[in-house]
């Protein structure tokens, strides 16, 4: 990251971000895209942001960044009102439990203006109850017993994205294969919806149809 034209300061990704929504957001209004992005997305100028070009978010939300937004889910715990699933399922040989808990309306910081966001965890235990997997997310869908899944599939499905190289874009299409069946899961916007990573973009988002 390098200082932008005018600027002393370094560069960083959330400016970046801000200004991939200001040229692009109104062109991808239409799809009514959902983003994703880790936690450092997770901010409530971000969000503002995402929601002004009538898109969707899903972040990564951590604790450590987040303390108010977890002292609430820990109010909704101690008063039971947290949803929850629980799902089993079975990989090869190897048998999983996967939980899910959610919280409704639950502040991003601690401000009276504060964006007010759903919350969803996924836990994955083995068959002896370790726990192989944890993440948590913030998200503007709603969230239901029937579309909890799908929207942790979908945050899930983020690395796939970002992560893997260009020469395997088999891979990458076959992962955003399953974020469009996510979304048609969570039964929110067109059918054709499609989910982008956070707003770092490939070389399809420059002027061309994208190739997924």
């Amino acid at each position: 990251m390098q200082p932008q034209d005018g600027q002393d300061k370094q560069d960083c990704e959330l400016a970046a971000a801000a200004r991939w929504l200001a040229r692009w957001g109104e062109h991808y209004r239409p799809w009514r895209i959902t983003y994703l992005g880790d936690d450092l997305y997770c901010h409530q100028s971000h969000c503002l942001r995402v929601r002004a070009q009538q898109a969707d978010f899903l972040f990564t939300c951590k604790p450590e960044s987040h303390a108010t937004l977890y002292e609430w889910v820990g109010d909704f715990e101690r008063n039971e009102q947290l949803g929850r699933v629980v799902q089993a399922r079975r990989v090869g040989k190897k048998h999983f439990t996967d939980t899910y808990r959610y919280a409704h309306q639950v502040p991003l910081r601690n401000t009276d203006d504060a964006v007010m966001a759903n919350w969803l965890e996924l836990v994955t235990t083995d068959a002896r109850g370790a726990i192989v997997f944890k993440n948590a997310w913030a998200t503007s869908h709603a969230i239901t017993d029937h579309n909890v899944a799908a929207l942790a599939s979908a945050g899930r499905a983020r690395w796939k994205i970002e992560s893997v190289p260009q020469a395997h874009r088999k891979e990458v299409r076959n992962g955003l294969t399953n974020c469009v069946e996510a979304t048609r899961k969570m039964r929110v916007g067109p059918s054709g919806s499609a989910f982008r990573s956070g707003p770092q973009t490939t070389p399809s988002c420059c002027g061309q149809e994208p190739w997924w």
